[in-house]
């Protein structure tokens, strides 16, 4: 406030916004301090009340009011009543249960029944939301629904960094930059890639701490050891190879290409894919998705940091995972569908159709009041501090968040026997006339005194397991498509899930790169005329150097020679086109959404001439060997291009070009309504086996040079 104070002190023209019942981060429960300290510091201010509501129904607002009224005065406007235009809605449930696994059957069985509800393109899991006070309060409601095959979502639950699969890979990372980290050792070698027996590994731990020497110092001499396993001394004469090649491969790789020499030499995607080792088909999906996002980490942070190497990259991690910092980027981008599980911290700011608040129960939620370690002293206090429980008015906001996450319909589920009392917070919005009123519908689950009813009931959970048996683990959709995953899948349908499904990185190889270097320049270049600057040759090779990236080529041999070829091609580049520049193209890099069908593809056409007369020229650049005329008429990239054009720009696409750059070849071909129904109807039959999860490899002469290869459990048989 002080800050702002500042900034705006000459005009005093500024705006903040703010709502003191969902403050939930400040310090000893002072919710409003900084409303009051805003007003005393711009006595001036003009208060604009937003009150009316966009997301609720009637009933979850009357129920969320009931809660937070009881914060009193210690509220900045206790009068405040938010209200909406939608209707009743359905009433508030409640679920009382004789136990945490009672509780965890009920929900679980509304869970289902309200998907068994949902028709069209609403039928996704995802519409629905579990929120809970802390991490453990969903287990048992996690493992219900695992066991009935429903898929979920954790968002945050565990943190990226602190998965199983990410904690082994982290570990490998450690032991490569520094073999003497002992603990880290450990954990690979009882790892899934290793799992050297732990009787052998407790001998050498043994000798290792009894000689006060690393553990890898005692495996260096294994062979003079005694007591060793021969399988053990095998796997371990193995790992001691594979390391110290890695060792090597560190000297000269940055942290992202060593990460992906270790996935190659360990084989550890192919180990997660072994469902005898991952146990779930589930857990292996998930797992392998998790170590796409660790990889995308790991990009971004080479991306903003001129440190590439492994070390640095070790000891940026450590202050990040030290400072709490979340690897992933933001969870409900992904597109898996699964029932989202969150915290109620997580889920401020987001909101769903359904929404189950589980486990209100006393000393979870709210939970019990802990003792500050050091006390502040109240007179140092410059915020007005509250006049009631702070703490329980703390926790009755952040119920009061979660109850405004629901939409359509708030489920609130608790445990009531002698130990565990249902939650203070459940008994005031169950207060008064709720139930009267029929915002709320109370339902005791409690004990099943008819055990007839609950053998049944777990007759009809194996028939339904039995019924699912077989099903997979709801794997992610695509958003959009895009002719490059076209062109993925119709090549090899199990690389396209590796690459476009679990994420897993490919190598950046030294064509790639250069195709990016010359496509950047040559946009911008041609931006440069569009927007009528001067330019020539000496420009065209300025915005060269500009663009140029040492990273992603293989040696400084082969960046070398690419940069020669590159100075070369836009040499004779400029050349053919310097009588061209006085007629700037009609769109650079132009994005289009092109739907077809149920589908939509996100097309980018790297250039557009004006041919006039609503026709035009589509160009596409390519830096790799040239092709000839046959293969630009058969290309499903160019039909996309003017299939696009024509849809969405409503323009005439006269001519589709290859412009290959290295030798400055065009090669342009035509296409006509009947190529474009073909067009359409090959990419709705992609489309439809990419939703139907068809994933089976397609073995041929590609799979030499498929970036997949190493974990193909086909081109293991060849």
């Amino acid at each position: 406030i002080e800050l702002l104070e500042m900034l705006s002190e000459r005009h005093k023209n500024i705006c903040v916004v703010g709502d003191d019942d969902q403050a939930i981060y400040r310090f000893r429960g002072a919710s409003y301090a900084s409303f009051l300290k805003f007003k005393e510091k711009f006595p001036k201010l003009k208060t604009i009340k937003l009150t009316q509501n966009y997301r609720s129904t009637k009933r979850i607002l009357n129920t969320a009011a009931r809660l937070i009224k009881n914060n009193g005065i210690d509220r900045y406007d206790p009068k405040k009543n938010l209200w909406t235009e939608k209707g009743e809605g359905s009433e508030v449930a409640a679920y009382i249960a004789h136990d945490y696994i009672d509780e965890a059957k009920r929900v679980a069985d509304e869970i289902e029944a309200l998907y068994r509800g949902f028709k069209g393109k609403e039928k996704r899991y995802s519409r629905i939301a579990v929120l809970y006070r802390a991490h453990t309060h969903k287990d048992a409601l996690l493992r219900e629904l695992k066991s009935r095959i429903v898929p979920v979502t954790v968002v945050r639950g565990v943190g990226l960094l602190e998965t199983e699969e990410i904690r082994d890979l982290v570990a490998y990372l450690k032991i490569i930059d520094d073999p003497t980290d002992s603990v880290s050792l450990f954990r690979v070698l009882t790892s899934a890639v290793w799992e050297v027996d732990i009787d052998d590994l407790i001998t050498i731990s043994d000798i290792s701490n009894k000689e006060e020497v690393p553990l890898y110092d005692v495996i260096k001499r294994l062979d003079v050891l005694k007591g060793i396993a021969e399988s053990t001394r095998g796997q371990l004469k193995k790992f001691k190879e594979d390391l110290r090649e890695l060792i090597r491969a560190s000297k000269r790789s940055n942290a992202s290409d060593l990460f992906l020499g270790l996935l190659e030499k360990t084989g550890y995607i192919r180990v997660l894919l072994d469902k005898k080792k991952s146990k779930r088909h589930l857990d292996s999906d998930q797992k392998i998705l998790n170590v796409g996002k660790f990889f995308d980490f790991c990009m971004r942070y080479l991306k903003n940091n001129p440190d590439q190497s492994l070390e640095g990259f070790l000891a940026y991690l450590d202050c990040f995972m030290e400072a709490g910092g979340s690897a992933e980027q933001e969870d409900l981008s992904l597109d898996e569908d699964g029932v989202r599980f969150m915290t109620v911290h997580s889920a401020k700011g987001l909101e769903f159709p359904y929404v189950f608040l589980i486990s209100l129960v006393q000393n979870r939620f709210p939970t019990m009041k802990r003792r500050e370690p050091i006390p502040f002293p109240d007179s140092l206090m410059k915020e007005k501090l509250p006049e009631g429980d702070f703490h329980r008015e703390e926790e009755r906001r952040l119920c009061y968040v979660a109850m405004t996450r629901a939409e359509d319909r708030l489920y609130l589920s608790c445990i009531d026997k002698p130990r565990n009392k249902a939650s203070v917070f459940l008994k005031e919005v169950m207060a008064g006339d709720a139930c009267e009123k029929g915002d709320i519908v109370c339902e005791d689950i409690g004990l099943d005194d008819d055990i007839d009813s609950r053998i049944n009931s777990i007759v009809d959970r194996f028939k339904t397991l039995e019924e699912k048996k077989g099903k997979k683990y709801s794997l992610p959709k695509p958003g959009k498509l895009s002719y490059t995953q076209l062109d993925t899948y119709n090549t090899c349908p199990l690389m396209y899930k590796f690459s476009y499904i679990y994420r897993i990185p490919r190598r950046r190889r030294n064509a790639l790169t250069f195709g990016t270097n010359m496509h950047s320049t040559l946009e911008d270049f041609f931006r440069f005329v569009q927007e009528k600057k001067p330019v020539d040759e000496n420009v065209l090779f300025e915005l060269f150097s500009k663009h140029w990236t040492p990273r992603g080529y293989e040696s400084k041999m082969d960046e070398a020679n690419y940069r020669r070829t590159g100075e070369k091609s836009l040499k004779v580049f400029f050349k053919k086109h310097k009588d061209m520049l006085h007629k700037p193209p009609l769109f650079l890099e132009k994005k289009m959404d092109l739907k077809v069908g149920a589908f939509v593809l996100d097309v980018r056409i790297d250039r557009i001439d004006d041919l006039g007369k609503n026709s035009v020229e589509i160009i596409d650049y390519k830096t790799g060997k040239p092709k000839d005329e046959k293969f630009a008429k058969e290309s499903l990239q160019l039909s996309i291009y003017g299939l696009a054009c024509r849809d969405v720009l409503r323009l005439n696409p006269e001519r589709l070009s290859f412009y290959y750059v290295n030798p400055n070849e065009k090669v342009t071909t035509t296409r006509n309504a009947e190529d474009y129904e073909t067009t359409k109807k090959t990419i709705t039959e992609t489309g439809k086996k990419i939703l139907s999860e068809e994933f089976e490899p397609t073995p041929g002469r590609i799979c030499k040079w498929c970036d997949y290869a190493s974990i193909c459990p086909v081109w293991d048989k060849r």
